[in-house]
């Protein structure tokens, strides 16, 4: 799968999600965010179990 993103919408999409990602934590799956491509953009997801922010930024999705 390619996926091409400007790196506004990237930026964008990662400084939304990387502020409700601990920087220190005792569950390391908690320091990742999860990449999840749709039809005709990308989903951005993050939590530290207290709070979830999941943001949508488009971009062009090929199989």
């Amino acid at each position: 799968m390619n996926c091409l993103i400007t790196r506004q919408n990237l930026h964008r999409g990662l400084a939304a999600v990387s502020a409700s990602i601990p920087t220190k934590t005792t569950l390391p799956v908690l320091s990742n965010i999860l990449f999840e491509a749709g039809q005709d953009g990308i989903s951005m997801s993050g939590t530290d179990l207290d709070v979830a922010v999941r943001v949508w930024v488009p971009a062009e999705v090929k199989d």
